[in-house]
């Protein structure tokens, strides 16, 4: 009973409905214009529009929980458009978690689930019938539309396959031609039956094909109807017409399916066991030619609307969405086709190869934020690729995906927030580069294309003694720092492209870590760099470990020359190479010659490695980035540290500050 009346409710919304995005699109009587011209979709039919729309334009959820709605309208150039398929990797079990709420006021409770749907509509049909009374009805009105999908059985953690005809509401006739007193409503639901429901199990590729016997039918039935009687005034009552309907057809391949037999519920092997073709009838289709049929495909997770929250408060119903844990993970969506089709002897479709078109040609746009007119929530994460992958994560959902992190891998331990203030991780990666163009899409499993944020840490290694420039590509807010340093800080004010330098040294190990956070608008993240001795690339893996490195010290120090007196003076020289081969200590000075007026007590120079006395240093380099080679310590004034000696006189090197 409980799944009975989860059906109710999911093909409440898949139906007729007057809410939001599941009102099923109208033919404009007119060409519509729009003032923005829409690149979203071809310029064709009426426009989407979302409802919950967030100041920044994005769609939170919509009428049912989060989802991800591709419309798209195309040309029957003649031949109806009757065919359509798609693929899928049903997720396993794991990668789904489904927590049941209390609905209404009696204490019913409902568990969400994910779907995946493909509409498709038909033009409307013009039909002439009679009144109860036996007058003339004209111009009765009759919409048709379907669709045909998986909807998760939370219960069996299988996928269910129903099909929806929507229509006017009805009545039959007997044989006899009586009326039957049962009242059909517009929407109606079937389920592929081998002496039982189907189902398929989770963890498997799944294709359906869902197509239309070209060949009419008809049937007489009483029908919920706008019309005109024969003066011409407008009525909505009763009516009774020849109903037009053709067969739809749906075609399951699946390596493993299950039936809910009498005595329970069996597996069967396709291979051995083979699915038949379902056959269903598809009221209001009568085979008719349309310039600008829609089509529909909704992918997300399942919610009623429950009777704590006010119906139609926005506000409260994002609170509520914002306070659910439910998630499925690793979901995808490909081969989509929509073509026109015959059906030879067998059932099979014969599809004219010439009409078949795919997501290439439809103009979906983005499935992300960037595409606010196709309304994508914002918990719904869909990622680049050949096979449209996404996961739908709650808010409140404990989603974490880690790695293990090892000295001898080349990358950047990569950390992945679903929100921007580095909170809500979801993903830790390795990623080789920092080289990623993202757009609307999700740049990893699990996180929502709409706001993020991630940080990249670990060393770099450089080839060169020199000074590096670093570039960042993104115009989004980030930090990069080296060896602790801040070299780019564009977190406030990001530009399109953001630099800094460093002088670095040849074969050292320095730690590295760039924060990045997205708020809005297609992403990006490249991290350049370039130096004297190499141009500007992006940075390799091989110059990367994920494994972070302590800082190396580097002092700010000044250098100058003691008289006997113990005064300190200017230098207006330096060794260029203080040490020869053998450790000895000799007198060689270069030749260049510091400015005049420069004040030379306060010279700065980087020094590395640690401080003691008699302690080699290696890493004595100029502010500018010069590397001046290595010097010996002396210690014979006072104790004081002296680097190298010209006749018999220490020059000393005083520690003013950590740099």
């Amino acid at each position: 009973m409980k799944e009975v009346q989860k059906y109710v409710l999911l093909l409440g919304a898949l139906g007729l409905s007057a809410c939001g995005m599941f009102q099923t699109p109208t033919k404009p009587t007119s060409p519509t214009t729009e003032t923005t011209p829409n690149t979203n979709f071809d310029a064709q039919g009426t426009p989407i529009v979302c409802t919950n729309q967030s100041a920044g334009g994005n769609f939170p959820y919509n009428l049912n929980g989060p989802l991800w709605r591709q419309q798209f309208f195309l040309n029957d150039n003649g031949t109806p458009l009757n065919y359509s398929t798609f693929s899928t990797d049903l997720p396993a079990v794991g990668n789904i978690s489904m927590n049941p709420y209390v609905y209404n006021s009696t204490g019913g409770t409902y568990t969400p689930g994910p779907w995946m749907y493909q509409h498709i509509y038909a033009p409307n049909v013009i039909l002439t019938g009679t009144q109860t009374n036996g007058a003339a009805a004209n111009n009765i009105v009759v919409t048709a539309s379907g669709n045909y999908g998986l909807s998760y059985n939370a219960s069996l953690k299988q996928f269910d396959l129903p099909v929806v005809s929507s229509s006017n509401k009805f009545k039959l006739y007997d044989a006899a031609g009586n009326l039957l007193p049962t009242e059909y409503g517009g929407s109606q639901t079937s389920m592929p039956s081998i002496n039982g429901r189907v189902r398929i199990p989770t963890g498997q590729k799944v294709t359906l094909e869902f197509y239309l016997d070209p060949n009419v039918q008809y049937r007489p039935e009483l029908i919920w109807a706008t019309f005109k009687d024969a003066s011409g005034v407008t009525k909505t009552d009763w009516v009774k017409v020849t109903m037009p309907y053709q067969e739809g057809i749906l075609k399951v391949n699946a390596a493993t399916y299950t039936v809910q037999e009498p005595t329970g519920i069996k597996t069967y092997q396709s291979a051995v066991n083979p699915l038949p073709k379902f056959k269903f009838v598809m009221r209001g289709y009568n085979n008719l030619v349309s310039s600008d049929r829609p089509f529909l495909n909704r992918q997300g997770i399942y919610y009623t609307w429950p009777s704590s929250v006010p119906s139609g408060n926005w506000t409260a119903w994002n609170q509520f969405m914002d306070e659910r844990k439910d998630f499925v993970l690793n979901w995808n969506l490909y081969d989509q086709k929509v073509g026109s089709a015959s059906v030879d002897a067998s059932g099979n479709p014969v599809v004219n190869a010439a009409t078949v078109t795919t997501p290439a040609q439809w103009n979906l746009g983005t499935p992300g934020y960037a595409n606010d007119k196709n309304c994508i929530s914002k918990t719904f994460a869909p990622e680049s690729g050949s096979q449209q992958w996404f996961s739908v994560i709650q808010p409140a959902a404990t989603v974490f995906s880690g790695a293990t992190f090892t000295e001898t891998q080349q990358g950047l331990k990569a950390e992945y927030f679903d929100n921007p203030d580095f909170t809500g991780k979801r993903v830790e990666r390795l990623d080789s580069q920092i080289n990623f163009n993202w757009g609307g899409y999700s740049p990893a499993p699990f996180i929502s294309p709409e706001t993020y944020s991630i940080r990249w840490s670990g060393s770099i290694t450089p080839s060169y003694s020199e000074q590096y420039t670093f570039y960042f590509t993104g115009g989004s807010g980030m930090r990069l720092l080296v060896n602790g340093k801040t070299v780019i800080d564009q977190w406030d004010a990001p530009l399109s492209v953001a630099t800094g330098t460093i002088t670095l040294k040849a074969g050292v190990k320095y730690p590295i870590e760039l924060q990045y956070q997205h708020p809005l608008g297609n992403a990006q993240a490249i991290l350049e760099w370039s130096s004297m001795s190499q141009s500007r690339s992006v940075m390799d893996s091989s110059v990367f470990s994920p494994i972070p490195v302590s800082i190396i010290p580097v002092y700010k120090l000044r250098i100058g020359a003691y008289h006997e007196n113990s005064q300190f003076v200017s230098v207006y020289s330096f060794i260029s190479h203080i040490l020869s081969q053998d450790n000895v200590a000799h007198s060689g000075w270069s030749g260049w010659i510091l400015p005049e007026n420069a004040e030379m007590n306060r010279l700065s120079w980087y020094l590395g490695f640690a401080k003691e006395k008699y302690k080699l240093y290696d890493n004595l380099r100029t502010e500018d980035g010069v590397f001046m080679g290595t010097g010996y310590i002396c210690s014979d004034h006072n104790g004081s540290y002296g680097l190298g000696s010209k006749n018999g006189k220490c020059i000393y090197i005083d520690l003013l500050e950590d740099f």
